[in-house]
This record gives structure tokens, C-alpha cells and sequence, in this order.
């Protein structure tokens, strides 16, 4: 099963300071499972395309990614690409429910 741990920010209109996926959804044998498949596609693309080592702590292990925020630190078009990526994993754990655990928390 697949763990998404979504945190806001409360002090900023909610906005999304971290976003962290773990586990495997095991949907298929290994090499085939496209949901997983799906989630390491849209994380890495995702990142790729915004990152800056200098403001964003990306990791990407097997089975484990995670995107941390400092607070005070938004710019539009980082969390345009952000906002996507929640979008993405939100619409592929409503597609596929039974393999997704998801969890958001307000700090």
C-alpha cells in the first residue's frame, strides 16, 4: 500500500508545505505494476522540473519521496508545479483506492 502524507501550511491560505510518499502499491507482479508505475512517473517529473537545492528538499529512494517546503518560501510558479503534483497523486489514489492510504495534516 502506498502512504501520502499531504501537510499545509495554516498560516498561509493552506498552502502545501510537504508532500511524502512511501511504500509500493504492489497492484501487480514486480516490473509490472502500473500504479506504481504512475506515482514514480509523476514525482519525477514533477521534480525535475522545479527544483532548486538552495530552497527545496527533494529525496527519491526506492519505495520513499518526499518534498519539504521552508515556510515563507513560495514561489508561483513552484507551486503551480506542486499544486500538479498533488493533483496527479490525488487523481491516480481515486482511481485506485484500495491501494492508496491518504492523509493530510495542518500545521
Amino acid at each position: 500500500m502506498v502512504q501520502v502524507l499531504i501537510t499545509r501550511n495554516t498560516t498561509r491560505r493552506e498552502d502545501i508545505i510537504g508532500i511524502e510518499v512511501d511504500g509500493h502499491a504492489e497492484s501487480g507482479p514486480y516490473g509490472n505494476d502500473l500504479v506504481c508505475a504512475a506515482i514514480s512517473a509523476v514525482v519525477v517529473g514533477c521534480s525535475n522540473s522545479f527544483y532548486h537545492p538552495k530552497y527545496l528538499k527533494i529525496v527519491i529512494q526506492p519505495g520513499h519521496y518526499s518534498l519539504t517546503m521552508p515556510r515563507g518560501y513560495c514561489l508561483f510558479c513552484d507551486y503551480s508545479i506542486v499544486r500538479t503534483l498533488y493533483i496527479c497523486l490525488k487523481t491516480i489514489s481515486e482511481k485506485y483506492p484500495r491501494f492508496f492510504d491518504w492523509k493530510e495534516r495542518k500545521i
